[in-house]
């Protein structure tokens, strides 16, 4: 394979406890070992008397054109991992005029499963769930403070 690099970070970063989630481990290894790549072809080519500084401005703007192409991915990546304190959580979605009512099942890198009392399961998109407003539904914590509120 041309990333035999890849599993080697995958396992450094899963041994160190650093990163939890298994996609944006293998996303980081991956990103790691690209930087890796690059480094050492970089390093190859000066030593065949190319200019360091072009090649690195370079490959610095094809990384910059890589993020914007992948911007949807790493706003779904980053989202996922912000919301991952609702797991578990009753909550509202307010997304384009519905609300989404239940129980936060799971979420990964990409979505937020939610199961709503019907026993309906239903997949957000994170940067979706992120960008609207969340309503968390605590009832037990409400009725030990407000006794006989709800009825």
């Amino acid at each position: 394979k041309m990333f035999f690099f890849v599993p080697f970070f995958d396992f450094l970063l899963a041994t160190t406890g650093l990163v939890t989630d298994r996609d944006t481990r293998r996303f980081l290894a991956w990103a790691i070992s690209w930087k890796a790549y690059v480094s050492l072809l970089i390093w190859v080519l000066h030593k065949l008397g190319f200019d360091k500084n072009h090649l690195w401005t370079g490959f610095g703007v094809s990384g910059l054109l890589a993020a914007f192409a992948c911007q949807e991915v790493l706003t779904n990546m980053l989202s996922g991992n912000l919301l991952q304190c609702l797991v578990g959580e009753d909550v509202i979605i307010k997304q384009g005029g519905h609300d989404y009512r239940g129980h936060v099942e799971a979420i990964n890198t990409r979505t937020l499963k939610l199961i709503t009392p019907d026993g309906l399961i239903i997949l957000l998109p994170c940067a979706l769930v992120c960008s609207s407003p969340i309503v968390i539904l605590k009832k037990k914590e409400a009725e030990k403070r407000h006794p006989g509120a709800s009825s």
